[in-house]
C-alpha cells in the first residue's frame, strides 16, 4: 500500500548496546584464535567514554591479575570514516562482507510495497494484514583497539607474538568473526506500535501483545532487562551472527620489556553493520478507525511545507487551480491533513488526465454486516471541508454520470487502497453517495476530480474553478 505515514527515529545507546559489545566480542575472538583462551577472564576494555572497567573477584574487590589484557577503545560512527569500501563483497575481501549481517544472506526478502530509498535494509517487523513495516537502516561502522597483552616471563610473550605473525599475517590477511548485538526499539516507534495494537481486533492483554511483536518480527524483536534497571524490560531489535571483518597489525619484534612485565601489542580493526535509524511505516486507519494526530510524525506547518507552493491552510484552503494546470503535480485538499496517499498512476482516473481536488480517508459502517453500507453526503458530511454551492448544483445535475466520466469533467470515485472500487457498486444522486463494495481491513477514500482542460469538453454549463472551491468547516 503506498504513501504510509513514516516515522523515522535513530537508534540511541549505540555505545553501549552495539559498539562495546562488538569491541568485546572481536577481542575474544582474536584471543581465542591465538590459542589464549586463558586470558578470556583478564580482558579489560577502557574508553574515553566511559570509567575504566576494573576486574572483581566474587566479593567485588578488586582483584589483582597478572597475566591479563588490556585495550583502548577508539570507535568512530563515521561511516565515511571505513578501512573497507562497505559494498564490497565476500569474494572482493575473501571473507566474509563489511556490512550484511550473515541472516538476511538466506532469509527471504520481503516485497516491498512502500517507497524504498537507499539504505534500508530488511524489515524487523511486518504485520502485513495491519499494514505495518519497521524496517531498518544500517550503516557501515569502524573500531579500532590498541591492544596490550601482559606476561611474567618472556617465553609466553614471545609465543603469543609469534601466534599473531602466524594467524593473521601482520595485516595482510582480512578475517571475520561472527558478532551478535541488540539495541533498543526507540521510544516513539513502541508507542505507536502499541497504539496500532490496541486499534486492531486482536486480542488485548500484554503476554498476546508480546506474542505479536515476537510473530511479526520472526524473533527479530525481543524482550531483555533494561541495563540500568533490571526490573525494567526494554523492546530491543537483535542481529545476530553479523559478520564483522577485522584485521590485526603489529609491528613488534620482540616483547616490550618493563616494570617486570613482557608486554605484546597489536592494533585491531574492527568493521560491522550498525543499525543507525528504524523507519517504520504505517497506516492512517487502523481496523475501521482513523489513526489519532497524536500519532502523526510531523506537524501540520511541516506537512504543508513538504506538500508544495500551490496550498496555504489558514482562514481558508486556497487552491490555485490556473498555476496548477501549469504543474505536474497539483495537489488536492486533503482529509485528514496527515494522509500521504496520492492518486495511483495506473488508475482510470490518472490516465484520462483528471486532477484530484480533494481526497478524504473515509470510515465505513455497520462493518460486521455483510448486507450493510455506507452512505456519505457530499453536501453537509464532506469530512473537515464543504464544497461550494455552484459545485453542488453541477454534481446535483450530473448525478451517477460522475462516476463513470459521461461526458463530464468532474469525477466522484472511491478507492480501496490503491484501487478504484467498481463505479458499478455506488450509487450516487447528486448529493448522497452509498458504498455498496466493502472489504472489512481496507481503507477507503473518497476522491473528487476535475478535469484541468474544461474547454476541449463541448455542451457542459458554464463554470469557474478559483481558490474557494472547497472550504475548510468552521472558517
Amino acid at each position: 500500500m503506498s504513501q504510509r505515514l513514516s516515522l523515522s527515529r535513530v537508534v540511541s545507546e549505540s555505545m553501549i548496546h552495539i559498539i562495546e559489545p562488538i569491541a568485546d566480542q572481536s577481542l575474544r575472538f582474536v584471543i581465542g584464535r591465538l590459542g589464549l583462551s586463558g586470558l578470556m577472564e583478564e580482558i579489560q576494555i577502557v574508553s574515553d567514554f566511559r570509567d575504566v572497567s576494573k576486574a572483581t573477584d566474587d566479593n567485588k574487590n578488586a582483584k589483582l591479575i597478572d597475566y591479563r589484557v588490556r585495550a583502548k577503545l577508539n570507535p568512530s560512527v563515521n561511516p565515511n570514516n571505513n578501512k573497507w569500501d562497505g559494498y564490497k563483497t565476500a569474494i572482493d575481501l575473501g571473507n566474509g562482507n563489511a556490512i550484511v549481517r550473515q541472516e538476511d544472506v538466506t532469509r527471504k526478502k520481503r516485497p516491498w510495497t512502500g517507497n524504498d530509498f537507499t539504505g534500508r535494509d530488511y524489515s524487523i517487523f511486518h504485520d502485513e494484514n495491519l499494514f505495518v513495516d519497521i524496517t531498518e537502516w544500517n550503516v557501515g561502522s569502524t573500531l579500532s583497539m590498541e591492544v596490550k597483552m601482559d606476561f611474567h616471563d618472556l617465553t609466553p610473550a614471545q609465543d603469543a607474538l609469534s601466534a599473531i605473525f602466524a594467524t593473521f599475517t601482520n595485516g595482510d590477511m582480512v578475517g571475520y568473526v561472527p558478532i551478535q548485538y541488540d539495541y533498543p526499539i526507540p521510544e516513539d516507534i513502541q508507542l505507536v506500535l502499541k497504539k496500532i495494537y490496541w486499534m486492531s481486533d486482536m486480542e488485548k492483554s500484554n503476554d498476546a501483545y508480546a506474542d505479536w511483536l515476537n510473530k511479526k518480527s520472526i524473533g527479530f524483536l525481543s524482550w531483555n532487562t533494561n541495563r540500568n534497571n533490571i526490573n525494567v524490560r526494554e523492546l530491543v531489535g537483535l542481529k545476530n551472527n553479523t559478520q564483522a571483518l577485522f584485521l590485526i597489525e603489529c609491528s613488534q619484534d620482540q616483547p616490550e620489556v618493563g616494570n617486570n612485565r613482557f608486554t605484546v601489542n597489536f592494533n585491531l580493526t574492527v568493521q560491522y553493520s550498525r543499525t543507525n535509524r528504524l523507519i517504520m511505516d504505517y497506516p492512517i486507519i487502523v481496523n475501521n478507525k482513523l489513526l489519532p494526530f497524536d500519532y502523526v510524525p510531523c506537524t501540520k506547518e511541516e506537512r504543508q511545507v513538504n506538500r508544495g507552493p500551490f496550498m496555504w491552510q489558514n482562514s481558508a484552503v486556497n487552491l490555485y487551480w490556473h498555476q496548477q494546470y501549469k504543474n505536474d503535480n497539483p495537489i488536492p485538499a486533503m482529509y485528514p491533513w496527515w494522509d500521504k496517499w496520492e492518486l495511483p498512476y495506473h488508475s482510470i482516473i490518472a490516465k484520462k488526465g483528471f486532477r484530484p481536488i480533494f481526497i478524504a480517508a473515509i470510515t465505513l459502517d455497520d462493518v460486521d454486516d455483510p448486507e450493510g453500507f455506507t452512505i456519505l453526503d457530499l453536501k453537509e458530511g464532506l469530512p473537515g471541508y464543504t464544497l461550494r454551492d455552484d459545485l453542488l448544483q453541477m454534481l446535483s445535475k450530473l448525478k451517477s454520470r460522475a462516476l463513470h466520466f459521461a461526458g463530464t469533467y468532474i469525477n466522484v470515485a472511491v478507492f480501496a487502497h490503491d484501487y478504484q472500487v467498481n463505479p458499478n457498486l455506488v450509487e450516487f444522486d447528486g448529493r448522497y453517495l452509498k458504498l455498496l463494495s466493502r472489504q472489512k481491513g481496507s481503507i477507503y477514500r473518497l476522491v473528487i476530480s476535475i478535469d484541468p482542460y474544461p474547454d476541449n469538453l463541448k455542451g457542459m454549463p458554464e463554470f469557474v474553478w478559483d481558490d474557494s472551491i472547497l472550504k475548510q468547516k468552521g472558517n
